[in-house]
């Protein structure tokens, strides 16, 4: 690998919270019962260092069968790519809070009795990196290239 790829984080953490805070669509990746990864977009949020969304019987189904998760955003000029784990959350301050950030976001309004479930992802790692003006400059992917890693 280049010298200074994904080494000390050359990109500050608050960029990579303003990417995930601000993104319409997260790409969720879980894996199937065979092993497949399953790939879709869903709205969500960026709320106590944790990805939240709600989702479908697919998703749902393959997390509570293996919880390990990829997240992407729909970017891929500033790219964040998140690995963690989810979890079903049904508490209902979760669920509130959840409501709170998610409502204003999308202009969409959410009830405790619609959302039943919350699935939270919490980081392992993140990746982030620029990608635009990449035909410019061959050095912009591997000059931002950074890694986040997280305590279990």
């Amino acid at each position: 690998m280049p010298e200074g790829y994904l080494g000390a984080a050359p990109l500050p953490w608050r960029w990579a919270e303003e990417q995930l805070s601000e993104a319409r669509s997260y790409w969720v990746t879980t894996i199937g019962p065979s092993g497949r990864p399953h790939v879709r977009p869903v709205w969500g949020v960026w709320l106590d260092d944790t990805v939240q969304f709600s989702t479908g019987a697919r998703h749902a189904s393959n997390i509570a069968r293996d919880p390990r998760v990829t997240v992407n955003l729909e970017d891929a000029d500033d790219c964040v790519i998140l690995e963690g784990t989810a979890r079903a959350v049904d508490d209902e301050q979760v669920r509130r809070a959840f409501i709170e950030v998610y409502e204003p976001k999308y202009d969409w309004e959410m009830t405790l009795e619609f959302l039943d479930v919350v699935y939270v992802v919490r980081p392992n790692v993140v990746f982030g990196w620029f990608a635009h003006d990449i035909a410019k400059e061959s050095t912009l992917f591997q000059a931002t290239a950074t890694r986040w890693r997280f305590a279990p």
